[in-house]
């Protein structure tokens, strides 16, 4: 596990157990979103919003494996409601979002929002 993954995982567990944080939603930078962090976020039982890398990848099913992002379909549907994806080393499911900015920027975000039992 990288240093900022560490670090983040650490301070995380802090404010949950010692500080015995409130909030139930996580937002943090993809420089975090080691599948480490996301499994341990999805244990704790709170809803984490982080941004992707482009050069990630994801699968839409096990049929089709892994592909690029870009590689996504991108139907108005998937557009406004997103696409269920499976990324590498994490046994479950979240929602990707493409989110394109006005200046045609692109960011992915993903979430377990809706998604834990």
């Amino acid at each position: 596990m990288a240093r900022a993954e560490r670090a983040f995982r650490e301070m995380l567990l802090r404010a949950v157990a010692d500080k015995r944080l409130q909030a139930q939603t996580v937002l943090f930078d993809s420089w975090y979103a080691a599948a480490d962090n996301l499994k341990l976020i999805q244990r704790l039982n709170l809803i984490f919003f982080t941004t992707l890398k482009e050069n990630r990848l994801v699968s839409l099913s096990k049929a089709d494996g892994y592909i690029h992002l870009e590689q996504i379909e991108w139907t108005p549907e998937r557009l406004q409601q997103g696409v269920l994806v499976k990324l590498k080393e994490v046994p479950f499911q979240v929602r990707l979002f493409k989110l394109v900015a006005t200046n045609g920027d692109i960011d992915w975000v993903i979430t377990n929002s809706q998604m834990r039992p």
